[in-house]
């Protein structure tokens, strides 16, 4: 019961510590163009500090935050033909 309480008493003392995660992270309102689907399908943060987007249009853009610029990463792939 005592190691239970232990327990207990080290969690809750280690979840209230307080954490300053501006530290660590940065937060920035990326402004997205009018013809992007704002439908972000994944996220990755590239080796050279660039994020790269996926969106669910299918569009690949990278952000660069030195440039403050989101460019295409790839263009949009074109539809497949349909085949009745």
């Amino acid at each position: 019961m005592k190691r239970g309480l232990s327990i207990l008493f080290a969690s809750t003392l280690i979840a209230s510590a307080a954490v300053d995660w501006s530290q660590y992270y940065t937060y920035e309102d990326i402004a997205l163009p009018a013809d992007v689907d704002q439908q972000v399908g994944g996220l990755i943060a590239l080796a050279d500090g660039r994020l790269a987007a996926c969106f669910k249009s299918g569009e690949v853009k990278k952000y660069d935050p030195a440039k403050k610029n989101l460019g295409p990463f790839r263009p949009r792939p074109a539809d497949p033909p349909r085949t009745a």
